[in-house]
């Protein structure tokens, strides 16, 4: 959902909005158009260019007023901090969502390995998360080592992937649209962008949509830590990969 953000202009001006992290880095940019004088709203929901999540952390707008006469004047609005309190994180282990932050609590399910998940808050080694499967939203806790939390530079290049079970992709996002291909379990694909609960995704030099818990991704990074990392530590003790 997108949360509304006003700007006041005091003269007619065509308005750009882009937004960034505490880092600098641009993670979206709104094109907004030409506005009256007055006050003006803009619209974000904390994601990124290619529709993907950003990370947890405080965002500002910085805003660009080009007016009619020909002046332009950029605005970096730091004093206008937009919190995101839900964002990305990605599974590099199978693992297991609990109901509690107790190894020995009930586990929910386990998801697998290169899943995104939302992280929602965290407590001692522990991220509270919403869960996306393809049929549910599923809401627990997992083990802060089999979670990687990238920067949101490293999101934005996220493209290689493959299928996790064989996945019914369509002509566009939704489950109304015509089926156009079964793709087999682990075919390598590459993410274009995300829409809603969808993937835009290329496959043989054909672009279609699939839903996103058909989806693993396997980001260069993410994959190298998968490869080089068959156990996870945590204040001194091994934990088994699903933990």
């Amino acid at each position: 959902m997108s949360n509304k953000y006003p700007c006041y202009n005091y003269e007619a001006a065509d308005i750009d909005v882009t937004i960034v992290d505490e880092s600098g880095q641009t993670v979206q940019t709104i094109g907004w158009g030409r506005h009256l004088k007055g006050t003006s709203n803009f619209y974000w929901d904390g994601k990124n260019n290619r529709g993907f999540n950003v990370i947890r952390g405080n965002y500002h707008p910085v805003v660009k007023l080009a007016v009619l006469a020909g002046n332009t004047n950029v605005y970096d609005a730091r004093d206008k901090v937009i919190q995101i309190t839900a964002g990305f994180g990605l599974t590099v282990k199978n693992a297991n969502l609990r109901t509690t932050i107790d190894t020995q609590s009930a586990i929910i399910t386990t998801i697998p390995a290169g899943s995104e998940v939302a992280l929602t808050g965290e407590t001692g080694d522990w991220y509270q998360v919403e869960y996306r499967s393809i049929s549910s939203v599923l809401k627990g806790f997992i083990f802060k080592p089999l979670i990687k939390v990238p920067s949101n530079q490293e999101i934005q290049a996220i493209d290689n992937a493959k299928t996790r079970t064989n996945a019914n992709v369509r002509t566009s996002a939704g489950t109304q649209y015509t089926s156009k291909i079964v793709l087999p379990m682990n075919t390598d694909i590459k993410i274009i962008s995300a829409l809603g609960d969808w993937y835009l995704i290329e496959y043989k030099k054909d672009t279609i949509y699939s839903d996103q818990g058909y989806v693993a991704k396997l980001h260069r990074c993410f994959r190298r830590y998968l490869e080089d990392c068959p156990e996870v530590w945590c204040n001194g003790r091994r934990y088994r990969q699903s933990q």
